[in-house]
């Protein structure tokens, strides 16, 4: 009774020390955490806080790649000449609706942006510019947000990187946050984030109910951008765990009591024998940079199959608690064994065991192994602006296969004589290459194909009437229609506005309404329509002119 009132009141104390110093874990040797985050759509995450083990030279672009990859997600990327490394977007399909936290929407609202959930570049994709003009992905190491591409980054032990996705003002609501939040019941996600990704790896944590019903309502609410301390009642559950529970690998006999075997006459039950009272065990904590030896207390032996009227050799293994649930023994530990013999009934040596004789069982010949050829490509996925040219896949098969590549759609990418892919139109489609060589399973590769359209040429301007101006484009005969962006602020970051023209036969529209006197910049894309959406081509370069009084 004593033992559980000191560790109930242990618990109690550890809990108070938790709100004191909220979120407290060391991080684990040669680990990162990162996250992907779609907090500003009401969605929580892509990816939840996950620990990875660092590798010579990582940055953020390689961890992230292993990470992506390891949750079966991929990722668009680009070379932007000013930050290098850009991701275009994240692979996100069936995301349904979305739910703009408030606090968010008035950021959006203030700047006169407008949300479009139709929007949608890829719908296989979370995007930039989804949703709202000024949409994308940005990417935080330990609460900073550098001015860099995610190669240049380099990735230490303990940092913790989130990669979130914004909606406004080039991560005004990440930066910012919620403002009705006090800054006393701010959230340190970056220390939360730790335990949590620590909790999440240890399986041995996750299996107990308690452990992993606490996890599950700790992301709940650290997948909402309006969640405050207030909000993680069941964080000290996990807090208690990541530091106060040991999990146990190898078990031994201890000092003192190391005897593993014993003998007993002949009919002496197993409540007569005199077993080891106490076990020595191993655990390893985040807290601890080292192995902390441990004893393990009132231990019993069973073994099922022991009889006394039956001289020979019984193995008996140990069955404990482990010091009120502070420690978890892993599923696969090694357990000690303690050896009992049974003496015959004159007290002499039972006879040895000898395998009992088993006649060889007749070998039945085994089909060989049949192995796939070997086929790679040097292009996984083709993703570029329409143009009159042809694509090197990079096709590389085993020698002496018979290779074939077949385009699912003509109109969009063909493919010519020496294999390469050659750009015919605008949309999306599918190559297969496929090898087969006698003696071995047939390899194919899939190679997704999104074509755009082509950049748009610079609109004309014109503003002949009072609070109008007629914008015009080059015809792009390729696209579905066009999109439109205007704004009186040059990098388009506040009174946004768009207009689509759903005609590819349309290149003239008339804009009204606008404020007297003042320079509006334009800028316009083509945009072919497709199964799940739009693929849009990049904006033109921007133009300007002055509205008529």
């Amino acid at each position: 009774m004593k033992k559980w009132k000191s560790y109930f009141l242990a618990v109690i104390a550890a809990i108070c020390m938790l709100w004191i110093f909220p979120e407290h874990t060391s991080a684990a040797t040669n680990e990162a955490v990162i996250s992907v985050e779609k907090g500003t759509l009401g969605q929580g995450y892509i990816i939840e806080p996950t620990a990875v083990t660092l590798q010579s030279g990582d940055t953020v672009k390689t961890v992230t790649e292993r990470v992506l990859e390891a949750n079966s997600r991929s990722a668009l990327t680009t070379m932007n000449s000013t930050y290098g490394y850009y991701l275009q977007g994240i692979s996100d399909p069936n995301r349904g609706a979305i739910s703009i936290p408030a606090f968010v929407q008035q950021m959006i609202t203030a700047k006169n942006l407008s949300v479009n959930v139709e929007d949608i570049k890829n719908a296989q994709y979370l995007n930039e510019f989804d949703y709202t003009p000024q949409s994308g992905w940005m990417y935080c190491v330990n609460n900073v947000y550098p001015e860099v591409g995610a190669a240049s980054t380099k990735v230490s032990s303990g940092d913790v990187i989130r990669w979130q996705f914004t909606l406004v003002g080039q991560g005004q609501d990440l930066k910012e946050g919620d403002p009705s939040i006090s800054a006393s019941e701010k959230l340190n996600r970056d220390n939360l984030y730790k335990t949590m990704a620590y909790i999440h790896k240890t399986s041995e944590l996750m299996n107990r109910s308690d452990i992993r019903a606490a996890y599950v309502s700790c992301i709940k609410v650290l997948g909402n951008l309006t969640s405050k301390k207030s909000d993680l009642t069941d964080y000290g559950t996990l807090n208690l765990a990541a530091q106060n529970i040991g999990i146990i690998s190898p078990v031994d006999f201890v000092v003192g009591e190391s005897n593993t075997s014993a003998k007993v006459s002949y009919g002496t039950p197993a409540s007569d024998i005199t077993f080891p009272t106490s076990l020595i065990g191993q655990k390893n904590t985040i807290s601890d940079t080292g192995i902390n030896t441990i004893n393990i207390w009132n231990v019993t032996w069973q073994c099922a199959d022991y009889n006394p009227q039956k001289p020979g050799f019984y193995d008996f293994k140990p069955i404990f608690q482990l010091n009120e649930a502070k420690y978890i023994l892993k599923t696969n530990a090694s357990l000690p064994t303690y050896k009992v013999t049974v003496l015959k009934e004159n007290g002499e040596e039972p006879d040895p065991v000898v395998p009992d004789r088993v006649d060889p069982k007749p070998v039945t010949p085994q089909e060989p192994t049949v192995s796939n050829v070997n086929l790679s490509v040097g292009r996984k996925t083709v993703n570029v602006a329409y143009a009159k040219k042809t694509l090197n896949l990079n096709i590389k098969a085993e020698k002496g296969a018979s290779v074939s590549v077949k385009s699912a759609n003509k109109k969009v990418v063909s493919i010519d004589k020496k294999k390469r892919a050659v750009i015919c139109g605008t949309g999306k489609t599918e190559i297969t290459v496929t090898a087969s060589l006698k003696g071995k399973k047939t390899t194919v590769l899939k190679i997704p194909v999104s074509i755009t359209p082509i950049r748009q040429s610079a609109p004309a301007l014109k503003s002949s009437k009072s609070r109008q101006m007629t914008v015009s484009w080059k015809k792009d005969t390729r696209a579905t229609g066009y999109q439109i962006m205007y704004s009186t602020d040059k990098k388009f970051r506040k009174n946004v506005k768009t207009v689509n023209i759903k005609k590819y036969k349309t290149t003239r529209c008339t804009v009204k309404k606008l404020a007297r006197n003042k320079r509006y910049y334009v800028r316009v894309r083509s945009y072919k329509k497709v199964s799940g959406g739009k693929l849009y081509g990049s904006w033109s370069s921007t133009k300007n002119v002055k509205i008529k009084k």
